[in-house]
């Protein structure tokens, strides 16, 4: 109950944060350099951006990228607010009830590493985001103080997590390999850094913009009663709506995208050779 709050939550967090750390420091010690150490003159901060952003492929894959998170970031802002203010789902399950969505993604990270491998990964997205979308739409029916209908809506959302967190991310390196092909130069720090700039940048918009949206329906913040049915309407549609919304622009921007995985292989082997040369000269 909340009498335990004050010792429960520093003791979870140091307990997260060792777990944080501990795996940071795998990272590092198990991330080996792939490519060789070259002198590099670096270009200056707004032609790079320029240059990065005029990779057709690149801004293809950020469009992507960005409405995948945006969806997923508006999923985690309004989870609870859906569980505490729609459903009613009693204020000490509400934490649990958050945790089964992340767990059921772990659980099915290999089988959107499967589905990647048989169909590509722009097939493999597109089912997902589709699934995703549709899986959302539960929340318009979900009834008041029914624990088991919203688990089961954890465990659906769960599955779309996993492939929204697993595929987006994989999709990056392959344009920076493009990239290299195209242009002859290696430039991940800057392909990274402005992809987690502009969503960044995007997120706090859309956090902000949905939030401005629950005040319009009368939403009261830190209130002991409760709602107002506007703004228990606008969260349930919100949730079912919102995030789908962008998870299916997300996918019209992977349907244009023109690096096929056979356009890929043939990439990856000129490179590989380009390197034998460069090592054997």
């Amino acid at each position: 109950g909340k009498e335990h709050y004050i010792t429960s939550y520093p003791v979870m967090g140091v307990i997260f944060g060792i777990i944080i750390i501990v795996l940071i420091f795998i990272t590092f010690v198990g991330t080996k350099e792939r490519v060789q150490s070259e002198a590099v003159i670096h270009d200056g901060l707004l032609k790079t951006f320029k240059a990065v952003l005029s990779l057709h492929e690149f801004r293809i894959i950020l469009g992507m990228f960005l409405f995948n998170m945006i969806g997923f970031d508006l999923i985690q802002a309004l989870f609870i607010f859906f569980l505490k203010d729609v459903v009613l789902i009693e204020e000490d399950m509400t934490f649990v009830v958050m945790g089964i969505p992340l767990i059921v993604a772990v659980l099915s990270a290999p089988l959107w590493i499967y589905i990647s491998d048989k169909l590509d990964k722009r097939r493999a997205y597109m089912v997902a985001a589709i699934y995703f979308t549709l899986s959302l739409l539960l929340c318009l029916i979900a009834p008041v103080h029914n624990l088991q209908f919203v688990i089961i809506i954890g465990v659906l959302a769960g599955v779309g997590i996993s492939a929204s967190q697993i595929i987006p991310f994989s999709m990056i390196p392959d344009v920076i390999e493009y990239d290299e092909y195209k242009n002859g130069v290696r430039r991940e720090g800057a392909f990274y850094g402005i992809t987690t700039f502009l969503y960044k940048v995007a997120s706090a918009s859309a956090i902000a913009l949905a939030s401005a949206f629950l005040a319009f329906f009368g939403y009261i913040e830190n209130s002991a009663t409760a709602q107002p049915q506007s703004a228990v309407s606008a969260i349930r549609y919100m949730m079912a709506f919102a995030p789908g919304l962008c998870f299916l622009i997300s996918v019209y921007f992977v349907s244009i995208l023109p690096i096929t995985r056979e356009g890929f292989d043939e990439i990856k082997r000129i490179l590989n050779e380009r390197k034998s040369i460069a090592n054997n000269g």
